[in-house]
């Protein structure tokens, strides 16, 4: 099965803890898992009206560490 999951947000707790957790049920079932997030470029932010660099930093350096605990 091919499952999407969109994400511009991983300052939301417990919500991007909560997508890493499905991601890697879906991995451990074989499924592929397409991951849409955002990478600094979206014109809105609801967490960072004021595109604040230190911010969107923030927000990228953690998507990543999370990212780390997913085993394909």
């Amino acid at each position: 099965m091919k499952i999407a999951i969109f994400s511009p947000y991983s300052t939301v707790a417990p919500h991007f803890e909560n997508e890493l957790e499905l991601m890697q049920l879906h991995l451990d079932q074989g499924d592929t898992v397409e991951y849409l997030a955002c990478l600094g470029e979206l014109h809105n932010c609801d967490f960072n009206p004021d595109k604040e660099a230190k911010k969107c930093h923030d927000c990228l350096a953690r998507r990543q560490a999370g990212m780390t605990f997913l085993d394909p």
